[in-house]
């Protein structure tokens, strides 16, 4: 048997004991306990009475509707009913129902809403209605007898649904009825259940003034509101087809504007209609895709979310020894799987089979190549029809096809058929436009005016999209004028004059090319103001910066370089792959630079990239198993997981010049990987650019050392000699130094007798100057000193 319990003013019931027991049941800390417990019981109430406001009184429990921190409570207090369940369960005197053999269900939760299920008798009602009595008691909520609802199987003998249900006063009925406007049946729905839908949809329409709203504002209700309320329904059940074509006829109705008519006229096709804004529609979802797609998702959960409950009763009961892509469905099979085995025709159109050793894939019937062919075609030329505009524009010409009561002439000189040419070019308003346009602003001489004047529709439009970029920008602006200038004349009945549509061209022109050459002038100080500007790692951090070349499957490759905090060169490696996409080749590029990394022991290593989407692939790295680069990441997710630091960054691509060196490389390469402990001339030029930068940011902040000890210290008498470029590239300084460092002042300090120590004193190595305690230093052929 199954219960429904209704809570009677749940938030404004709750006991403020019971929260803070609950708060300390869970071990928060006393701190946040009170803290959360000051926000409770802080509260006033003032009641509305007659439109007068009384006075604040101050409650004794319950907590605030519409605080975001009182759902969390509240669900937190719930949990301790569910405690209270799993310790009856346990000790064996509550029995839960059997959803397999493996799984029992005793008690489903969410929000406020409660469900209890256990087998159909007296003693486990009676141990039910025990822990719902001292629950409510410790907490106070209580339960509302006549809105709760009581289900029973049907093999149940009558008598014994009486009993149970008379001795604690529930009403008992065949179903749930209805959860989130869904009904909660056993059997699957029919047509007529689908009626309430139908009706909810007919008296919405009904219930607005369609005449007064424009096709954005109906097309706008109709995608936030008319369709919003199929939502649940569609998430759990296959609408029947007449019904989705009645919901979809009622829709067109109204976005049409003759919702009381039975005949509408469609001035475009549904499925014109129904396609992506982008593809010239409106947008508006088609219900029987939708509705699909959400039952899609039910299946991609099975695949994708073992864990979740309904999933484990669905494979235990349906999926036992085969695949879920495989498994057939049977008559006694309930309805929602049957549902779901039917959204399978949508995830066989982007499933595709990750290779791991390949036991398990078949290489005839499971789908594991991919989207690319075993032939591509490399060129196919685009026909005419998709090549220009399809004269969409609603000019008279056009209506009077549709509608014998709109005249065809245009509405500006009333003496020739408005067609889209004749709009735009041919009108005597238009032509005295361009008129003015070639006399003040576009005096070309090699303009064609030939072709501007005497072609067609299709190849006015293709001589004008054809030429300089200034021009574009006249015609664009030239031909939003005229439109404005017409729409005006047709609405507004205010018809333009020559000059003022010119002046309004003029102005809009102007600030358009302002906008054009201010974005150019942004661009190129951009790039001035960022070039070369890698930053060197942090100390004690080695540095990879990664980048990928791909041109297609057979051609891409990875490079990649190390540097030391000082910005020297330490180990490059360029590598050759075969991979489907620019993002598999940046993923290889990452995998084969932490693998050197592991190699060469590093512990700490920052890693910068200069592709966004491998950035956002790696922050979300544990929910990809599924994604079609997945046994890469999974690599990668092994690497990351060892015992070390990795700090990722995306930089911009100017900022990526070696590592793009060493990627553009590899494309020359056989396949394979290559080392590179020498800088390879392919890089050298934007390496030393870079490295040289980073010897400018050291000598800025060594100027500001200088200066602020010398404030307090001499200058020393002796200077180690500077290293040459290639002793600071390669890391290392390659003789035998030996040098004593006498300082003035340590000799007057010995001299008055106030003892030997060390005495900061700036001194250079390498070029670099740092403050450093004054000592001896000794270094031997290829050692660096850490001092």
């Amino acid at each position: 048997m199954a219960l429904k319990l209704d809570i009677s003013k749940a938030y404004d019931s709750l006991e403020w004991d019971f929260i803070r027991d609950t708060l300390i049941h869970f071990d928060f800390p006393d701190k946040i306990i009170d803290l959360i417990m000051s926000c409770i019981i802080s509260s006033m109430i003032s009641v509305l009475w007659n439109g007068e406001i009384c006075d604040k009184f101050k409650p004794t429990r319950g907590i605030r509707q519409g605080d975001p921190l009182s759902s969390y409570i509240f669900v937190l207090c719930l949990d301790r009913l569910s405690s209270m369940i799993e310790e009856k369960v346990q000790c064996g005197s509550w029995k839960p129902i059997a959803l397999t053999k493996t799984i029992k269900m005793s008690h489903v939760f969410y929000a406020d809403d409660v469900f209890l299920f256990s087998t159909a008798s007296i003693d486990n009602m009676h141990s039910i209605m025990n822990i719902l009595d001292s629950f409510g008691e410790m907490s106070g909520l209580k339960i509302s007898m006549s809105k709760s609802t009581l289900i029973f199987p049907r093999s149940l003998h009558k008598s014994i649904r009486q009993d149970i249900a008379s001795t604690y006063g529930f009403k008992f009925y065949s179903c749930f009825g209805k959860y989130l406007s869904v009904d909660i049946r056993p059997n699957k729905l029919r047509i007529s259940n689908y009626l309430q839908l139908l009706d909810k949809s007919t008296s919405k329409v009904r219930g607005w003034q369609a005449k007064l709203l424009n096709m954005a504002g109906r097309c706008t209700l109709i995608k936030s509101v008319l369709n919003s309320h199929l939502l649940y329904v569609m998430q759990t059940n296959l609408i029947p087809a007449s019904t989705i074509h009645d919901l979809e006829k009622c829709t067109r109705k109204f976005l049409w504007n003759k919702p009381d008519q039975n005949r509408y006229m469609s001035r475009l096709s549904w499925d014109k209609i129904t396609s992506y804004v982008t593809c010239g529609g409106l947008g508006i979802r088609r219900l029987k895709e939708w509705n699909l797609a959400f039952i899609a998702k039910l299946g991609w959960a099975i695949l994708t979310k073992p864990n979740k409950l309904w999933v484990k009763v669905f494979k235990e009961k349906y999926i036992k020894k085969s695949n879920f892509m495989d498994c057939i469905s049977n008559g006694n099979h309930s309805p929602l799987w049957r549902d779901i085995l039917k959204g399978r025709s949508v995830l066989q159109k982007g499933l595709i089979i990750n290779i791991g050793n390949g036991k398990n894939t078949s290489l005839w019937f499971h789908h594991w190549i991919g989207e690319t062919p075993f032939y591509t075609i490399k060129e196919v030329r685009i026909p005419d029809s998709k090549a220009h505009w399809h004269e969409i524009l609603p000019v008279a010409q056009k209506l009077n096809r549709f509608i014998k009561e709109i005249s065809p002439n245009c509405s500006r000189c009333l003496s020739e058929p408005e067609s889209h040419l004749h709009l735009f070019r041919d009108c005597t308003q238009s032509s005295i436009l361009w008129s003015f346009i070639f006399q003040r602003i576009w005096k070309n001489e090699k303009f064609d005016f030939n072709a501007f004047y005497n072609s067609d529709w299709k190849r006015w439009i293709d001589f004008n999209l054809s030429c300089s970029m200034d021009w574009k920008v006249i015609f664009a602006v030239g031909i939003w004028h005229i439109w404005i200038s017409r729409n005006s004349t047709v609405f507004e009945f205010k018809m333009k004059n020559c000059f003022s549509l010119y002046n309004n061209f003029f102005v809009d022109w102007k600030s358009t090319n302002f906008i054009l050459q201010g974005k150019e002038m942004c661009q190129v100080q951009e790039v001035g103001v960022f070039k070369f500007q890698w930053i060197p790692p942090k100390q004690d951090f080695m540095k990879l910066n990664v980048d990928s070349a791909w041109k297609s499957a057979t051609e891409a490759g990875g490079g990649g370089v190390f540097r030391r905090p000082n910005g020297s060169w330490f180990v490059g490696f360029s590598s050759k792959f075969n991979v489907n996409s620019p993002l598999a080749a940046e993923l290889y590029a990452l995998r084969e630079g932490l693998m050197i990394a592991k190699d060469l022991k590093f512990d700490k290593l920052e890693v910068e990239t200069d592709a966004i989407q491998l950035k956002l692939l790696l922050s979300n790295i544990q929910d990809q198993a599924h994604h079609e680069l997945g046994p890469v990441l999974r690599e990668v997710a092994q690497l990351l997981g060892q015992n070390w630091t990795v700090l990722f960054s995306h930089i911009p691509r100017f900022c990526n010049k070696v590592a793009h060196d060493l990627a553009a490389h590899s494309m020359v390469m056989a396949v394979g990987h290559k080392l590179h402990y020498i800088i390879p001339a392919c890089a050298k030029e934007h390496y030393f650019k870079e490295f040289e930068s980073c010897n400018q940011r050291h000598a800025a902040v060594d100027r500001n050392l200088i200066q602020a000890a010398s404030n307090t210290t001499q200058t020393m008498n002796t200077l180690a000699s500077s290293s040459s470029a290639s002793e600071i590239v390669f890391g290392t300084i390659v003789s035998n130094i030996k040098q004593t460092l006498e300082v003035t002042k340590r000799k007057e300090h010995e001299a008055q007798g106030k003892g030997k120590g060390k005495v900061f004193e700036p001194f250079v190595v390498g070029g670099s100057t740092v403050s450093n305690p004054i000592e001896i230093v000794e270094l031997e052929e290829g050692e660096v000193s850490n001092n």
